[in-house]
This record gives C-alpha cells, structure tokens and sequence, in this order.
C-alpha cells in the first residue's frame, strides 16, 4: 500500500477528502444561482464527484469492495422498511414546522416556480442528487470511518455533515447534525446507505411541497 493510501484511509484523510469531493461538486463554473439549469449542474457535479470519484477511490484506491462501504441493498427488508417508517414518521414533524418559518420559505423561494420546474428540481433531480449526498456521507465517510474509529464515526460524520449546512437557515444546521445521526444510525443496521437515502429525500420532499404550496 502507497503511503498516500495510508493517509488517505487516515479519519483525518477521509474526513479531507469528503470536504474536497463536496467543493469540487459545488463548483458553479457558469455562475448560475437558481433555475433548472443550475439544479442540473448541481446533481451533475454531484455524481461525479460525491458519487464516482469516492466509488472510484475505493475500489483503484482502497481496493475494497463497496458493499463494505453501504452501496448494497439491505438484506433485512422488513426491518429496513420499519426503519425507514419510524424514521420518516420521527422528522415529519420537523419538516411541517420548518416549512411555517419565513426564513425556509425565503432561502428556497418554490413558491413563485412552475409545476413542471417543481417536479424537475424537487423530485427528479433530487432523487439523483441524494444518492450522490447520501452514498458520500453515511456510505463513504461513515464506514469508512467505522472500520477506524467505531462509534466516533458518527459524530465525525454528522459534525461535517452539519458544517455544509452553515449557509442555510439557522435552524437546519443542528438539525442536519441530529438527523444525519439517524441517517447514520439507518446505514449502521441496515449495512445499507439506501434507507437513509430514502429517508433524506422523503423529508426534503415533504419540506419542499410544503414550501412550494
């Protein structure tokens, strides 16, 4: 093994490299702020580089398998599901009391949008975007921290997951630091990023229809 496997597979390593993978997919080269068109190169950035660059460094880099690292359906479906329902059924709450406050409706403006560009943005392109967030965080990261540091893993993750919610409003970044907990605790049972997916997309739903209507 190279010595810069060595550091990458370092918490510290994966920790920097996570950070980088998401500023590289948040590169805006064409200055675009809002639209479809930026939803699109968004999600495109995304999958390059949350989704097949960290897929790429663990097979050519780690040489590991993925499913060691959560890209693999649960093997427990009916306790995945369960999982998934509690879940949901835990943040719905909190979506429906942020989709009241001015400083929601104000930062992801859905109100003045078209039907047409609502299910583009809110339902198509995020569906892509979150397999990309969620593999790289609660897939990548988590287990990737899991195999080095255990249970640290997930406050590491959800303390960096939390730090890319600082330009959002207020409230979201101690809430995308305990959901992300629960979205890890979901990868850690279920040995699967799918159902945190699932979940995370399913209350970004919920929040944006609620904002949009």
């Amino acid at each position: 093994m190279s010595m810069f496997t060595k550091l990458l597979k370092l918490p510290g390593g994966l920790v920097l490299l996570t950070i980088v993978l998401v500023f590289l997919a948040n590169i805006n080269p064409f200055q675009l702020h809002e639209g479809p068109y930026y939803e699109i190169f968004a999600v495109f950035g995304a999958m390059v580089w949350m989704l097949m660059v960290s897929l790429i460094v663990i097979w050519f880099v780690f040489k590991e398998k993925i499913e060691d690292y959560g890209w693999i359906l649960p093997k427990n479906k009916s306790k995945a599901v369960l999982l998934t329902f509690l879940s949901i059924t835990i943040l719905t709450p909190v979506m429906v009391f942020f989709g009241t406050q001015d400083s929601f409706r104000e930062f992801y403006t859905l109100q003045s949008v078209s039907i047409g560009n609502f299910l583009l943005t809110s339902v198509v392109l995020s569906f892509v975007y979150y397999i990309a967030e969620e593999f790289l965080f609660r897939g990548f990261l988590f287990w990737g921290l899991f195999h080095k540091v255990g249970y640290h893993s997930f406050w590491i993750t959800s303390s960096v997951f939390a730090l890319f919610h600082i330009t959002k409003p207020l409230l979201e970044i101690p809430f995308a630091f305990f959901a992300s907990l629960l979205f890890c605790y979901l990868s850690f049972k279920t040995k699967s990023f799918v159902p945190a997916f699932v979940v995370h997309f399913t209350i970004a739903l919920i929040l944006n229809t609620l904002i949009f209507i």
